[in-house]
């Protein structure tokens, strides 16, 4: 429906939202425990730099934490990542950020059958040591760093580190991690009150208090886990694995 929005009413019970040129069609009630707000919206005459004003401002809200193309930010390498050592401790991940199955084949099949299946997973593979049982991989995509906020699109890398250990005959483990960085910088404490101010008040809705936090944790790179858990693509690599080891005829 073709127009642009409006400000049709304010008054001390509700604030009306119409489409030029049509009549009101949306009456939204404002909540008696938003105080601060409820107070600043009543008390303000209808004006129409004030709807110009709440528009701008709500249209630069995501822009709280947006990302910024900085020339000189580098990702780094699954290596860098997870560290150099033949070992990890497991223990230090996430759960969020790892899966593990023992499959009932020798290690040979199954360290192939990982190896294919990263491939299959569409990771890119960085190094293999078939002596040491360790596979390091990337997947470069462009994503939220914020989920939920599509204003928050950025490059992107996810890390996976596969260990594939001996523990029998015909018995091995496979255990793969995953970690994620993107590239974001939130808006300095400065834009974030502009944007409040210019809009009464009304930006302190729907703020997202952490994304600051999490956007430090993420450029710098971090285990897997809560909103940007890998659980479905570690669990499509695990199936990969054992449908490898089936169709070889070693499971």
């Amino acid at each position: 429906m073709a127009g642009f929005v409006r400000w049709q009413h304010v008054n001390r019970a509700s604030l009306s939202i119409a489409i030029w040129p049509l009549r009101p069609i949306n009456r939204v009630p404002i909540p008696p425990k938003v105080g601060i707000v409820r107070t600043t919206i009543m008390n303000i005459p209808e004006r129409p730099w004030f709807a110009a004003a709440v528009v701008a401002a709500l249209a630069l809200l995501p822009a709280c934490a947006s990302d910024h193309a900085d020339p000189n930010y580098r990702f780094k390498t699954a290596a860098q990542s997870f560290g150099a050592s033949d070992k990890i401790d497991s223990a230090e991940a996430e759960p969020d950020a790892i899966q593990r199955s023992t499959l009932a084949a020798p290690y040979a099949d199954v360290y192939r059958a990982a190896l294919v299946a990263a491939s299959q997973a569409q990771f890119n593979v960085e190094s293999e040591d078939r002596r040491a049982g360790v596979i390091l991989a990337t997947q470069d995509l462009r994503a939220e760093w914020r989920p939920g906020s599509p204003t928050s699109v950025t490059q992107m890398r996810k890390y996976y580190r596969v260990d594939v250990r001996e523990t029998g005959p015909r018995s091995t483990e496979v255990l793969i991690l995953s970690k994620v960085q993107a590239q974001c910088e939130p808006a300095s404490k400065v834009t974030q009150g502009l944007v409040v101010a210019a809009s009464f008040g009304l930006a302190l809705i729907g703020s997202d208090p952490e994304a600051p936090k999490l956007c430090a944790a993420i450029n710098a790179g971090m285990w897997a886990k809560g909103r940007h858990s890998n659980q479905q693509e570690l669990g499509q690599f695990m199936t990969f694995v054992r449908n490898n080891l089936i169709a070889s005829g070693a499971l």
